[in-house]
């Protein structure tokens, strides 16, 4: 987290900005200030005594569950938590989702018609596909959507899955970007994407842009929604800044259109977390 949001998040805690000292809230200025000192981080979550208060991962972790860390476990069903349930959350209560990003197929406008898109990603594995598919296997954020395949469809399953889509002659990209463009220039016909990345396009190229994104059927894991979650770890010793870290996450300021670079907020009053243009 940087730039403005990271600075507005420090003032939310009461965090100094240059020192990272905790200041008492009718003080303007740290008494303890040091400028040889670099400039505190709202990303490590750090407050004093403790080299870790809480944890902020950007995807789902790659093994499926909560994730665990040096500074100890989630704290669990904390009564903050507890009053965070309405909105994205694991069932233990030990994180809350501050953001969500949409697993979509990205697909050229002039060589696919949307109909003929599959309703699952699991049917790309048809010969009618073949050579025509994009994928980046290599890219983290494939990898944790593979995750969600092999706890959704077992793991048998997802490496079938896996296996047939490479041997039907998927193209490899190094990333999400590399796809999205190769689509739209037509090198391939369809791709394997978080749903942001065709918006960055969009807006930097307008609507003539030769793609636009897919989403398979509701409860498909195609459309898998990756939520970045945050959780206070049992071991801080700094529970109420960690607290007032992710009051200022979940609050109206820093989930506005704009504060972030990725993904979408997962806590607006709207029914669904993003919006699918």
């Amino acid at each position: 987290m940087t730039g403005t949001l990271g600075q507005d998040a420090l003032d939310a805690m009461g965090i100094c900005v240059e020192c990272g000292h905790v200041l008492p809230a009718h003080l303007a200025t740290c008494s303890q200030r040091d400028t040889s000192q670099s400039s505190g981080s709202a990303s490590s979550w750090q407050g004093q005594g403790n080299s870790k208060d809480g944890k902020w991962k950007g995807k789902g972790d790659g093994k499926g569950k909560a994730p665990q860390g040096k500074g100890g476990s989630p704290k669990g069903k904390t009564p903050w938590m507890q009053g965070k349930r309405q909105g994205w959350y694991n069932r233990e209560g030990e994180w809350v989702g501050l953001s969500g990003r949409v697993r979509v197929v990205v697909y050229n406008t002039e060589m696919v018609d949307p109909v003929e898109l599959p309703a699952s990603i699991l049917d790309f594995v048809d010969s009618r596909w073949e050579s025509r598919i994009g994928w980046a296997p290599q890219n983290g954020s494939f990898q944790a959507w593979v995750t969600a395949l092999r706890v959704t469809e077992g793991e048998d399953a997802a490496r079938t899955w896996l296996e047939d889509v490479r041997d039907n002659g998927a193209v490899e990209y190094p990333n999400n970007t590399s796809i999205v463009q190769a689509a739209a220039n037509g090198e391939i016909e369809v791709g394997f994407v978080n749903h942001y990345y065709l918006h960055r396009f969009l807006a930097e190229e307008g609507g003539g842009f030769g793609a636009r994104n897919h989403y398979t059927a509701a409860g498909d894991v195609g459309t898998l929604v990756n939520v970045a979650g945050a959780g206070i770890l049992a071991s801080s010793s700094n529970s109420g800044i960690a607290e007032r870290l992710l009051e200022f996450l979940l609050g109206e300021e820093a989930l506005r259109p704009g504060r972030t670079r990725r993904g979408c907020g997962v806590h607006r009053r709207r029914r669904s977390p993003c919006t699918f243009a």
